[in-house]
């Protein structure tokens, strides 16, 4: 039995990935956009749970008014979850308005 080389898996993965259209290569402002909606995606779940861990288990009160309303109402978990999915699932509507930019012939005021 051989060992599996995962590394050879992702690159090839890549290459299969990025290779046929191009796109990727070619619009690097989009790619770097998708990157960082990720990552904000990534620190948000984060910073949920470090709220979490640091009010549950430490005597240190949160000072959002919001927060503070929702845990009262669902308890601390379930209120920092379901503001974080609410927030994650705002972003991508928020994303996906067309605001016309006065470049591309937008209102002008």
């Amino acid at each position: 039995m051989q060992p599996i080389n995962f590394c050879k898996i992702v690159n090839a993965s890549a290459v299969r990935l990025l290779e046929p259209n191009g796109y990727w290569l070619t619009q690097p402002k989009h790619v770097v956009n998708a990157l960082l909606i990720l990552f904000f995606g990534v620190l948000h779940i984060a910073d949920g749970l470090v709220t979490y861990h640091g009010l549950s288990f430490a005597a240190v009160d949160e000072v959002n008014p919001v927060l503070n309303y929702f845990a009262g109402l669902w308890g601390l978990g379930m209120a920092i979850m379901l503001l974080k999915l609410v927030i994650l699932f705002v972003l991508p509507v928020f994303l996906s308005i067309d605001i016309p930019s006065k470049a591309a012939g937008g209102p002008q005021r």
